[in-house]
């Protein structure tokens, strides 16, 4: 068999074959070993890997047989690896690619990646694993080690020939921007996620002017993108005999750009690389273009804090949507922040624990990463037993105020971080001379309040008390519940135009710039995906305080108002 030998040539003169097999997350063992083997049977000469994907023995072990068999030879294959954020030190950097070579039985490496540009703290002081040290939250520590004291290290790789050329994955335009500012060596490649739903125009015309050539991740959105479905593209491959798959990989392809679809499918893998017998048309193409709605099908340092409340109603749902993910195997109980509320109706030291615990039942995780006192209000009970949430009401219908003070309930949320059931406690919609008052006497401070904040209600005066007392603010209905027009407001427009953003990502970013989480919600599948894509850009000084301006102090939330009672923030 001739084997189609199409490659793009890298800035250092090496070439990269123009489609690879990608070997994240095989499932079950054996299945990343046996993909290869399968992929460079039928023609596959690229192979792309990582470190953190924990198979490299295995991908080494299928390698040595495929040699051994004589027909193909190492310098057949151009086999990339990835430095994981967790051994950026400039004493790991070589040693973890060593590793690496020792797992997959090579001398060398093809092209060897910077994985993310951020770097954490690793998890054993000799620095061998690639697990990450974490906070008390179970959040990785960010360490304090450059990028360029990592590239530095990364340039001495090729200089002793250990690898053939070293590039980046999942870096934006100012991460290049600085990192061009000093390497000796240009990266040759930045691999990031490209699709047709995210086409990446200006990061590619970025990469094309500096000759660093993109390689496309997830080149079918991950199955989370629909892309099968889609009609233009139903169309196209219609037209030319193939399948979306292929088209998608082929316009990839036209564009200049690698792509390293991922299958542990025989079929797949065999019909995925059958791109080499047609060609798009500039037409065709630019139909494809016009789909790009900056739509992220991989979050992997993505959503994984979920922020729910017993009120809500639908902790078990939740639940079982959760034992779901993580019986896939990909996330882990430990990948995720879960956030929940103790309702007004129970508050009573009796009540506390046995809520907490309903709740963990309910969500079946075993722990909360953070509970919080859902409102600064004590409610009766309407069930003598306390097992409900609801409250009882008045002849009006209003709730009756229990006599429960704050104090009570905080040292009861107290006990639950001693005993395990919480790793953090925290409040919500309390307002300055709440948190006055609860400091006063708790032994464990609030980690967070979370109250509502959108550019309406900027709570400027409550966030200042909060850093002083190191609270960190989370904010509720960033978008205003749908009630204040952010989508017309002009300043906003006018920003969401210059970032070429939805207005709905300049909210979220001001409010992570100003130093606030944020917990949008949606059941749209779209909108959560694209409501999570701020992370590729950064709003002016001069924009932050524009917004910063439009505060009207309009309250949207309609529980801000209990039995005439109302609480205020700024």
């Amino acid at each position: 068999m001739t084997v189609p030998q199409n490659t793009f040539k890298l800035n250092d003169g090496n070439n990269i074959p123009i489609i690879g097999l990608g070997t994240y997350n095989g499932a079950k063992a054996g299945e990343v070993g046996n993909a290869v083997k399968i992929a460079l049977k039928n023609g596959y000469r690229h192979i792309d890997g990582a470190a953190i994907y924990l198979n490299e023995k295995e991908i080494g072990n299928s390698l040595k047989e495929v040699f051994e068999e004589g027909e193909i030879k190492r310098e057949d294959i151009f086999y990339v690896s990835k430095l994981w954020n967790s051994c950026h030190n400039a004493s790991l950097v070589r040693k973890h690619c060593e590793k690496t070579l020792e797992d997959l039985g090579l001398q060398y490496l093809d092209l060897y990646l910077i994985h993310w540009p951020i770097a954490f703290e690793n998890a054993d002081p000799s620095g061998i694993t690639t697990d990450c040290l974490n906070d008390e939250n179970g959040n990785p520590i960010i360490a304090p080690v450059s990028i360029r004291e990592t590239w530095q290290e990364m340039e001495k790789l090729v200089e002793c020939g250990l690898v053939k050329s070293i590039g980046v994955s999942n870096f934006n335009v100012q991460n290049l921007v600085d990192l061009l500012s000093y390497a000796k060596i240009k990266p040759v490649v930045n691999q990031v996620e490209v699709h047709p739903y995210l086409t990446q125009p200006n990061l590619k015309e970025y990469c094309d002017k500096h000759s660093i050539l993109l390689t496309a991740y997830s080149p079918l959105g991950q199955g989370k993108c629909n892309l099968l479905n889609n009609q233009l593209l139903k169309s196209i491959a219609e037209k030319h005999n193939k399948s979306i798959a292929n088209v998608i990989f082929k316009w990839l392809n036209q564009r200049g750009i690698v792509t390293i679809p991922k299958s542990g499918n025989p079929s797949h893998i065999i019909e995925n690389f059958n791109i080499f017998d047609f060609q798009l048309s500039n037409d065709e193409m630019e139909k494809i273009n016009s789909l790009n709605s900056n739509i992220r099908a991989c979050c992997p340092i993505g959503y994984r804090h979920i922020d729910g409340a017993a009120y809500y109603g639908n902790e078990k749902e939740i639940g079982n949507s959760l034992k779901e993910v993580f019986e896939e195997g990909e996330i882990k109980r430990e990948d995720i922040f879960y956030v929940s509320k103790l309702w007004n109706s129970c508050h009573n030291a009796s009540l506390v624990r046995k809520h907490c615990e309903k709740t963990i039942e309910d969500l079946r995780i075993g722990y909360l990463d953070l509970y919080l006192i859902h409102w600064p209000i004590a409610f009766e009970n309407a069930d003598p037993s306390g097992i409900t949430t609801d409250c009882l009401n008045d002849e009006n219908g209003n709730p009756i105020i229990a006599p429960v003070s704050i104090r009570e309930t905080w040292q009861e949320m107290e006990k639950l971080v001693e005993c395990g059931l919480v790793k953090s406690i925290g409040v919500s919609n309390f307002n300055v001379q709440n948190l006055v008052d609860l400091l006063s006497y708790a032994k464990i401070k609030p980690v967070v309040n979370q109250v509502e904040i959108h550019p309406y209600l900027t709570q400027i005066n409550l966030q200042e008390f909060c850093e002083k007392q190191n609270i960190l603010l989370i904010g509720y209905s960033p978008l205003g519940q749908g009630k204040c027009d952010f989508l017309n407001n002009e300043l906003l427009k006018s920003i969401s135009k210059k970032y070429n953003k939805p207005i709905a990502n300049i909210i979220f970013k001001w409010l992570n710039q100003r130093g606030i989480a944020t917990i949008p919600k949606s059941g749209n599948p779209s909108r959560i995906i694209e409501n999570f894509n701020i992370f590729d850009f950064q709003l002016s000084n001069d924009d932050i305080e524009k917004i910063n301006s439009l505060n009207s102090n309009i309250h949207t939330c309609s529980s801000i108002t209990f039995c005439g009672t109302p609480f205020l923030f700024d």
